[in-house]
């Protein structure tokens, strides 16, 4: 691939999750939802993956899976144990983890509520990242239920360095940690090796120059109960309903934002920086934005796309990363800056 990834193209009905116990029934459901999709395909100008290949994409009835590396091994590794600390986190009322001397957090959150679906374009940068067991990342949250219970659940779905996708879910910490394809669970129904869960991406933005974006968006299917993950409108693929005990109904809150690990070597706050590695107020084309940020707060048929009234901000360590949401933002909708480049005299 352009992003240097070595894929297998596998056999739709033979992916690894369809050996988890709990999805052996899912052949049938992936047979309907591909009949469906096909006549969506030639009905409307809507893009689907699997009736026309590109040479570079799998053949019609098979998924691309990638060949895992040593390196993106090692961050899947760090960032599947970092969310494991989030088990332990002792403030119940957090919506992630604030144990501050690891993980720092700039985000924007709905209101608790009823949440069918959540989207957003995000701008795709490089940042630098300070040692192999630090990582920054830039993602969206739906989660369902608070973290002091044991059936808190979370679907995430972003991008990291190495600038690659990923997705991660759990399910009350019975299988805790799950990113991408590394545990049976996330089904795979597009044929785009450019959006398979862990593919590199070969573009991203440079500062004051060509801006880089993607579109992610997970939808609830109501009659089905699953989460289907859609990149720059295409379907990639779904979190089967029956693998949680509280997002098999909605998702109570949706955030959006940054994270990075800040691992204090030195006796001072990390060099890994967050989104462009440039603080928000710099604005467009040098700070990181996410924009059209939009939620579905009805399940199908009333599953429309809407502004959601307000957003909570949260900034754990506003002297290292910060967030701008003012009137100056230049897209439509609902949107914000964020980031920042770390250790600094002011961010010690």
């Amino acid at each position: 691939s352009e992003g240097g990834d070595v894929f297998d193209c596998v056999d739709i009905y033979k992916q690894p999750s369809l050996y988890h116990p709990l999805l052996k029934n899912e052949k049938h459901k992936i047979s309907k939802l591909l009949e469906k999709l096909n006549k969506e395909y030639y009905n409307s100008e809507l893009e689907f993956d699997f009736p026309e290949n590109k040479t570079e994409d799998c053949p019609q009835g098979t998924v691309p899976i990638v060949r895992s590396d040593q390196s993106s091994d090692d961050v899947l590794r760090l960032m599947r144990k970092m969310k494991y600390r989030l088990r332990n986190s002792s403030n119940t009322n957090a919506t992630f983890n604030d144990s501050q001397e690891i993980h720092e957090y700039v985000t924007m959150s709905t209101d608790f509520g009823e949440y069918y679906g959540a989207k957003a374009t995000f701008n795709v940068w490089k940042p630098y990242v300070a040692y192999s067991d630090e990582f920054s990342l830039a993602q969206m949250w739906l989660n369902s239920g608070p973290r002091s219970q044991d059936d808190f659940n979370s679907i995430e779905v972003g991008w990291q360095v190495p600038v690659s996708y990923f997705t991660f879910r759990r399910d009350n910490y019975q299988s805790t940690g799950c990113y991408n394809l590394d545990c049976e669970g996330f089904i795979l129904i597009g044929n785009m090796k450019e959006y398979a869960p862990g593919a590199k991406l070969s573009h991203w933005s440079t500062y004051k120059s060509i801006q880089s974006s993607i579109e992610m968006a997970i939808k609830k299917d109501q009659r089905t109960g699953d989460w289907h993950l859609f990149i720059d409108n295409h379907l990639v693929g779904y979190w089967p309903g029956r693998l949680f005990t509280r997002l098999d109904g909605f998702s109570d809150r949706v955030s959006w934002g940054g994270e990075i690990v800040n691992r204090r070597r030195g006796g001072h706050h990390t060099r890994t920086q967050m989104g462009s590695g440039y603080p928000a107020q710099k604005g467009y084309s040098k700070a990181a934005y996410i924009r059209d940020i939009q939620v579905m707060h009805q399940p199908p048929p009333h599953d429309n796309w809407v502004d959601p009234p307000q957003l909570q901000a949260r900034v754990t360590n506003p002297t290292c990363y910060s967030l701008d949401d003012s009137n100056v933002f230049p897209f439509p909708g609902v949107g914000f800056f964020y980031g920042g480049k770390g250790y600094s005299e002011t961010c010690l």
